[in-house]
């Protein structure tokens, strides 16, 4: 048992790093440690309670044609060791638009007397893009890279990601889109690119006080040819009802994120992101709202990890 799941270990980390990329960099969220299985499918169905959340995203205020995001995300365990999730992205940027929809499905395996765990998790969807050129001011009208608009263009996508954690830490490793496309017009010279991303993502909880948990984590984003993106954030929880807390993307931008538990069934979260790369010029930052309801705990016996945001 041991030699085949260091294979499929071997194997899965494999896929994870073989995958072509390009430059092109996926949203950015400033509270992703809220909706974790956007970037690592394994996650779906650790917390052992239904859940939807929805969040909207307005990136670099002020810059015309900024990117602007509203995604919609629902998990659900299906047992002890099984989890499902639905995921969808509207994306608009410029004169592009995308939208994401996929399913998540993870697996998990017990792999110790110590509350060590490992999850497994795949995710399948399928991308639509709409790209209307007209919306560009340029300085030759009769460019052929911008008289013909991306219509409906659809295309699959396939993720995967793993889990390894127990009641205090966690760590992650997943790539949400293994497929690299590119989507051209019928000139052929005009393209838009999907690209892979290769997610790492940590974190641990400590007691500073009987009602005040410490939580840092961490996300290290890579995509071939561009810089690698490192996220460090360090948050407090209170009470187990109030989060504060603070992150620096190295090089890019310092946040500030609040979440409040309205009660046992929602919660509601803001962040803020101010740019300190050269945008920061142009740009009036990030604001981020989530919304988050939680369903009836569906197997009382599972103890949740005292990690989870």
């Amino acid at each position: 048992m041991r030699c085949t799941l260091k294979n499929l270990l071997v194997l899965f980390v494999f896929t994870l790093l073989s995958g072509n990329a390009m430059a092109q960099q996926q949203i950015q969220y400033t509270q992703y440690m809220y909706m974790p299985s956007l970037i690592n499918p394994a996650y779906v169905g650790l917390d052992q309670v239904m859940k939807i959340s929805l969040l909207h995203r307005s990136q670099w205020v002020g810059v015309a044609g900024a990117p602007v995001t509203q995604t919609l995300v629902i998990s659900t365990p299906l047992g002890e060791k099984m989890g499902l999730g639905f995921n969808l992205i509207q994306d608009k940027t410029g004169p592009a638009k995308e939208t994401n929809a996929s399913l998540d499905f993870a697996y998990g395996l017990q792999l110790n007397d110590r509350e060590l765990k490992l999850s497994f998790g795949m995710k399948a969807g399928l991308q639509l893009l709409n790209v209307d050129y007209s919306k560009l001011t340029t300085q030759d009208p009769n460019d052929p890279s911008i008289n013909e608009n991306i219509n409906s263009r659809i295309t699959p996508n396939i993720g995967v990601g793993l889990y390894l954690y127990n009641s205090d830490w966690y760590v992650g490793i997943s790539t949400p889109n293994l497929l690299s496309t590119k989507h051209y017009n019928s000139v052929a010279v005009s393209t838009v690119s999907s690209t892979t991303h290769l997610y790492l993502t940590g974190g641990m909880t400590f007691d500073l006080k009987e009602n005040i948990k410490f939580k840092p984590a961490f996300l290290l984003k890579s995509v071939t040819g561009a810089p690698i993106s490192l996220d460090v954030s360090l948050n407090v929880l209170f009470n187990n009802k109030f989060t504060t807390g603070l992150s620096y993307n190295y090089k890019n931008s310092v946040s500030g994120l609040v979440d409040f538990k309205v009660s046992n069934s929602l919660s509601i979260g803001y962040g803020y992101t101010a740019d300190t790369s050269d945008i920061s010029y142009f740009s009036g930052g990030s604001h981020e709202v989530l919304l988050r309801y939680y369903f009836n705990k569906l197997f009382t016996n599972v103890k949740q990890p005292r990690w989870l945001f």
